[in-house]
């Protein structure tokens, strides 16, 4: 754990780069069957957890919106939803933030369905 730890804190200091540990043949899925999944849900557990453990950083919450812009760059209204949450965001509108109707919810959702971790980690700031 803590070469993983290690790894991951260098991660962040020199930018994510790309990878994936499950399957794209079922881009969503709402459940999965552990039995044949075990080693991938094993692994998801262990970013889990490894995240949860990682500080809260500047860059962090900066990845973050700098992905909601490049999702939502055609898009003025969410666009304006950002700005407000950069400005207003604090740890105590982490659930009112989630259960607007804006892009909090639909992206953090969307990854973790389709089991993105590319966008998971670039959403830690919300979650950990």
């Amino acid at each position: 754990m803590p070469k993983l730890m290690s790894d991951l804190r260098l991660l962040i200091s020199h930018g994510p780069m790309s990878m994936s540990i499950f399957s794209v043949k079922y881009p969503e899925q709402t459940f999965s069957n552990l039995k044949n999944q075990t080693y991938k849900f094993l692994w998801f557990q262990v970013l889990n957890d490894t995240l949860n453990v990682l500080k809260r950083q500047r860059k962090s919450k900066h990845d973050m919106l700098h992905e909601c812009y490049l999702y939502y760059a055609n898009n003025e209204v969410e666009q304006k939803k950002i700005a407000k949450f950069t400005s207003t965001y604090t740890l105590e509108s982490a659930i009112n933030w989630y259960t607007r109707d804006a892009f909090v919810y639909r992206l953090i959702n969307k990854a973790f369905r389709t089991k993105d971790i590319d966008t998971i980690f670039k959403f830690r700031f919300f979650y950990y």
